[in-house]
């Protein structure tokens, strides 16, 4: 019987749910949030360890891409002897992915066309990029990414094309060669970062790259095949140490280039070295954790969390959803709240917990009444295998 792996975010026939990737999957969308609501809390003495700590959130974004890695390749090289190997991945990426990513680009530009002084909107001639999902390469064309309410769609566009390009790669070669291919091209990203940086490429530019940003979901693909191969007897007691000394330096190498602001010419250690670091580390920490999924260890069972658990379930529309809630609470709410109130550490502490909250409950209502009705479809779309392999169904 294949067994096929994944999260236990949305249901599928025949496969092994691997539930702390859920909880995973819920502090990756967390940290990106709390990222973006960070410029609400007021920078006093007790909030400074907070403001620091969710600074770096954006890092969730690549625990995203590590996750995202992992899940598609342990999914292609299992299906890849399905008689409808690519109709079955394409159309069912179709289903979890497209609707509510273009119910919510037709929504937000209808809304500032019929309101074009909203602020924080990307020019009309930039728009079309979103619904081909190749708006993160307009830093490359433009030279510029001001901040703008769908900018964080790059990400989407990034795994977009991975998704497009990827099952064709896993198909046409064999999985021995992948164990060669995937180091080849994840040392690839990193020396194209660094050349790119040394040249004065803007950062932005960088960061929202495809093949810039490639090894973060390269790493979790290498994840997908080394977990095929291991079992949680044989789990290497390394990956906490590798995942802890990539996150320390990481740590180190942000503190002394950015806060103690030293430069080596143009060198960017974040857009460079440290993109490596910190998926080196969430890479570890995928495979430790699918590994272990069955042990009940304090971090299993952390992870294993009911409500953690629920905010992976709706983390897709929590990151799509979130920044467009934020811009709209800002225009009708923020704005008409007296700077006495605003300024305060009780107003800030609580309007924060408003936009998670407000966050969870749209995506809940758009997951339990819209998605989940859309992904019930994926049923009909099963890997077919013809050989003796069997998928079972539930």
């Amino acid at each position: 019987m294949a067994v096929i792996f994944g999260s236990g975010t949305v249901p599928e026939a025949g496969r092994r749910n691997l539930v702390s990737l859920d909880g995973l999957r819920g502090i990756a969308v967390l940290a990106v949030m709390f990222s973006h609501f960070n410029r609400f809390l007021p920078a006093i003495p007790a909030f400074v360890p907070m403001k620091v700590l969710f600074t770096y959130g954006w890092s969730g974004v690549d625990l995203f891409f590590v996750l995202s890695g992992f899940l598609i390749t342990g999914i292609l090289t299992q299906t890849k002897s399905a008689a409808n190997y690519f109709q079955s991945f394409y159309i069912r990426r179709f289903l979890r992915i497209f609707p509510i990513y273009y119910a919510a680009l037709i929504v937000i530009f209808a809304v500032i066309a019929l309101m074009p002084s909203i602020p924080n909107v990307p020019p009309p001639s930039e728009r079309w990029t979103y619904f081909l999902y190749i708006d993160n390469w307009l830093p490359f064309w433009t030279g510029v990414w001001p901040p703008n309410v769908v900018g964080h769609f790059w990400s989407l566009a990034v795994e977009e094309q991975f998704y497009v390009l990827w099952p064709f790669v896993v198909f046409l070669v064999s999985e021995r060669f992948l164990w060669r291919l995937i180091p080849v091209l994840i040392t690839a990203a990193l020396v194209l970062r660094i050349t790119l940086a040394t040249h004065g490429v803007p950062s932005e530019a960088i960061m929202l790259g495809t093949f810039t940003r490639m090894d973060s979901l390269l790493i979790g693909a290498l994840g997908a095949l080394l977990y095929k191969k291991l079992s949680q007897w044989q789990a290497p007691r390394a990956l906490p140490w590798i995942a802890g000394g990539c996150l320390a330096l990481f740590a180190l190498g942000t503190w002394l280039f950015d806060w103690k602001s030293l430069e080596i010419q143009n060198f960017g250690f974040t857009e460079t070295i440290g993109y490596s670091l910190l998926a080196i580390a969430f890479g570890a920490i995928v495979l430790a954790c699918a590994i272990n999924d069955d042990r009940k260890s304090a971090v299993q069972r952390f992870l294993h969390l009911k409500p953690l658990g629920l905010v992976g379930r709706y983390s897709y529309g929590m990151y799509v959803y979130h920044v467009p809630f934020l811009g709209i609470c800002e225009l009708l709410i923020l704005r008409h709240i007296p700077i006495a109130v605003a300024g305060t550490w009780w107003f800030s502490a609580c309007y924060v917990i408003f936009l998670a909250l407000g966050t969870y409950g749209i995506s809940l209502v758009s997951y339990e009444f819209f998605e989940r009705r859309i992904l019930m479809l994926k049923k009909f779309v099963a890997p077919t295998f013809t050989s003796a392999i069997a998928y079972s169904k539930e």
